[in-house]
């Protein structure tokens, strides 16, 4: 902050008036470091949240040189991208885009407008970004109790706990959960039936994707954690 004379430490905090919204209260930022490097920091800090920090620091810092040594230079355009507004998303692909992030876009728009919308807006070589919370709801069998049978719940409960069990062996960093894992079932189940489902997703993601693409897919949990 004060190599930069800025009001603030860094890049990821804002001054706003007084009568401006408030952040919501109900988010943490817990969600945004990866559990690996929970992991890998936590027989140095000796906690789950000096680890978050620990990496949240580091990344801020980094951010923080780049835009001093002039690495990277930040270009706020401040609009709402929809598929109807032909002139913005031209003007997107004006600019040679090397990556997009539409974050959860994908949940709350049909899959066949998305692609066409980051079909308009993308470079030969654009990379596409998203992520799905929602992406359960379209699969069937991928949420607990899609399954009503009480012996075969009680199965993908036995699996599960395998499951996790395993993760706990092969991952000496893991020691500081503690176990048996007395989360929900439903939580118990999430990274199991995730696995078995999230390819069925994938495919009807890209079922009217509207020509060829690269599908790069990379299944993250996010019920289970440390959290």
């Amino acid at each position: 902050g004060a190599l930069l004379k800025a009001e603030v430490g860094s890049t990821t905090m804002f001054s706003v008036p007084a009568d401006f919204e408030q952040p919501c209260h109900g988010e943490t930022v817990l969600w945004l470091v990866p559990f690996e490097e929970i992991c890998k920091r936590h027989s140095e800090t000796g906690s789950v949240l000096a680890a978050s920090l620990s990496f949240l620091r580091e990344c801020v810092s980094r951010l923080k040189r780049w835009l001093v040594e002039g690495t990277v230079s930040v270009d706020l355009r401040c609009h709402e991208v929809a598929p109807s507004d032909e002139a913005l998303l031209k003007e997107i692909r004006r600019s040679g885009p090397h990556t997009i992030h539409w974050g959860s876009v994908v949940d709350h728009i049909p899959y066949s407008q998305f692609h066409s919308m980051a079909r308009k807006c993308s470079h030969p070589h654009t990379w596409h970004l998203a992520n799905s919370l929602d992406w359960t709801v379209e699969i069937k069998g991928s949420y607990a109790f899609d399954h009503t049978d009480l012996a075969a719940r009680k199965a993908l409960l036995r699996d599960a706990d395998s499951l996790i069990r395993k993760s706990f062996e092969e991952h000496s960093a893991l020691s500081f959960m503690k176990w048996p894992f007395t989360n929900h079932p439903y939580i118990r189940c999430a990274p199991l039936l995730a696995n078995r489902f999230s390819q069925n997703w994938v495919r009807e993601f890209f079922r009217d994707c509207g020509g060829p693409v690269k599908q790069v897919f990379e299944p993250r949990i996010c019920d289970f954690g440390p959290y």
